[in-house]
């Protein structure tokens, strides 16, 4: 038998090249889906942190409009919490029966717990909670928290401002995260 020069080889299977490749296009798109589902898990607990915090300050505003009179307004008006430095109350409001001063403090120490997580709730990152009463019952209930990673801050909300824990690496801003409500109290 002769062999003919100008056959060719029949090719079965891959080679150690395509083989490489394929590998390498399959690994790029793992490293894909892999940091789709880390932004995903960011932005899941950011969702969640804003959820948080609107339900707290709506729990709040509630508490206000149970106890609307002046000499509660006057302890809810420029309250700041959420550093752990408000002194827990002599007495549970929830068990016996307060005076209208001692159940606006038990309510801003109830509402401080909430916000740190140290309650049923689940609480924030490093949370503020601020209370402003205006002229004629006007109430504004703000809430800061860290977020994860840095956006542009809402400079109209002035809770937690000048707050350290909100600063990111290098100094770097854009890490608080705000809400506010406001309303008119009605008697």
């Amino acid at each position: 038998m002769f062999l003919n020069k100008n056959s060719h080889r029949v090719q079965s299977g891959f080679s150690l090249i395509e083989s490489l490749v394929s590998l390498f296009i399959f690994t790029v798109g793992l490293l894909g889906v892999a940091g789709m589902q880390v932004t995903n898990q960011q932005s899941v607990l950011e969702a969640m942190q804003r959820t948080e915090a609107a339900t707290l300050a709506h729990s709040m505003m509630e508490r206000v409009r149970l106890n609307v009179s002046p000499v509660a307004l006057n302890i809810y008006d420029q309250a700041i919490v959420g550093d752990g430095s408000v002194a827990a109350p002599d007495s549970n409001c929830l068990e016996v029966n307060c005076t209208i001063q001692n159940m606006a403090s038990y309510d801003l120490w109830v509402w401080e717990n909430e916000l740190r997580g140290l309650n049923s709730r689940s609480g924030l990152v490093a949370p503020t909670g601020c209370i402003s009463v205006g002229d004629g019952n006007f109430v504004t209930i703000q809430v800061a928290w860290r977020g994860q990673r840095s956006t542009t801050e809402n400079a109209n909300n002035a809770c937690g401002l000048g707050n350290g824990e909100y600063v990111g690496p290098d100094s770097q801003t854009g890490y608080r995260r705000s809400l506010q409500f406001s309303t008119l109290l009605t008697r």
